[in-house]
């Protein structure tokens, strides 16, 4: 409601004065929304910030070393369709738009506004090699390790011949390094996000992976070699063998420049080491001393701004082997259940094994409605989370 002041005739000159110094203080502060700080953000005026990665804990959620705050952002799809709240898993792939990321106690924190879940393949496995730790999806070659977390309905990779399954994870150059991996629902629509190859306009082909795919309406001009594409497939291919398109995913990037960002994925193509694309997003490191590190496939997490399509580079980090099977998850939250003989406990809806855990307090102080933070592993059927440490809060 608008602040006015309005003075009686007979009030003196001098207290007219201090009445109406006052009244531009109070103004002021009205205009500033009181004496709180306000901090620039999505759908308040400021540029906010965009980060794409794997989901790797719960307290809100952590995406790319970020602890995003999600309790009033929507949950989408990768179409824009809303999904239900209590819908978020480990592992699988997202875009977060947020507020600006601010470090607090040494952690960056902020209040996402928009959470979008997307897949990398949602097909039937037609090939399972157990001792490499490789699945064949559509023509996709997936890679398996100890960091892929699994639906508990799968219980790992033995179990995924001839099953139709959502496959989240990092798009590579020959491969899809998987992050999570669970059941697909029974009618659901084939799709692919993969690196693009091969383009053929004229007969309206590409190919991806093992796979070619035909658009019989045409491919769109933005199709190209190098670039990481969303398509959705019919659910049988045609007489050639040939996945037909019935759908290409929009550009989400084009309404995001100016944003800080930051993503996390494998280099799919490679200039030198400062000019290189990671999930076939250009970044431009120039403004960075060149990383002997960076090569084609090699695991990166970069933050930056989003100019004209490009990430210009501000930090670059090297990840682990994407194969990397130590890979740590952190959950913050109340125990909501606990086994003590089974050794497991409940905590955002995620059942954690504590029998190896370095707890600070002591196996004694574990409680229903205790207040902790965890740091954990995978176990080896992808299933469950191990505790590494836990830390109880008062």
């Amino acid at each position: 409601m608008p602040f006015a002041c309005h003075f009686q005739p007979d009030v003196s000159f001098t207290l007219r004065i201090r009445l109406w110094v006052w009244c531009l203080v109070l103004l002021l502060l009205s205009a500033c929304g009181g004496s709180g700080s306000s901090v620039a953000g999505v759908g308040s005026g400021g540029t906010g910030a965009y980060t794409m990665g794997p989901i790797s804990g719960f307290g809100s959620i952590f995406v790319n070393g970020v602890e995003f705050d999600d309790g009033t952002a929507q949950l989408q799809d990768e179409d824009g369709h809303s999904l239900a709240s209590g819908g978020l898993r480990l592992g699988m792939t997202v875009t977060v738009d947020s507020a600006p990321w601010e470090e607090r106690g040494g952690t960056l924190q902020a209040v996402a506004s928009l959470i979008r879940v997307g897949s990398e393949i949602v097909g039937p496995v037609t090939q399972v090699d157990v001792a490499n730790g490789r699945i064949t999806v559509l023509g996709q070659v997936v890679q398996v390790t100890g960091s892929t977390a699994f639906d508990e309905q799968l219980g790992g990779i033995a179990a995924l011949e001839g099953r139709l399954v959502q496959v989240y994870g990092l798009p590579g150059a020959d491969s899809v390094v998987a992050t999570r991996i669970e059941l697909a629902e029974a009618g659901h629509a084939f799709k692919l996000r993969g690196l693009v190859s091969q383009v053929d306009r004229a007969a309206g082909t590409l190919r991806m992976g093992a796979a070619t795919l035909v658009a019989p309406q045409g491919l769109p001009a933005s199709v190209v070699d190098g670039i990481v594409l969303r398509v959705t497939l019919n659910a049988q291919p045609d007489r050639g063998g040939r996945w037909v398109i019935v759908a290409v995913g929009s550009d989400a990037l084009a309404s995001r420049q100016g944003r800080d960002i930051k993503l996390e994925g494998l280099v799919t193509a490679f200039t030198d080491a400062r000019h290189f694309r990671v999930n076939g997003i250009p970044v431009d490191a120039s403004a960075l001393a060149a990383d002997s590190g960076v090569q084609l496939g090699a695991r990166l997490e970069v933050a930056g701004r989003l100019s004209e399509g490009v990430v210009q580079a501000t930090s670059l980090k090297l990840k682990a082997d994407p194969r990397d099977n130590l890979r740590e998850f952190d959950v913050k939250g109340v125990v909501s259940a606990l086994d003590r003989s089974a050794q497991t406990l409940v905590v955002q809806g995620q059942t954690i094994g504590f029998g190896l855990a370095r707890i600070d307090e002591g196996v004694a102080e574990l409680a229903v409605g205790r207040l902790v933070e965890v740091k954990a592993r995978l176990a080896r059927n992808g299933t469950r989370l191990e505790a590494t440490r836990i830390k109880l809060s008062r």
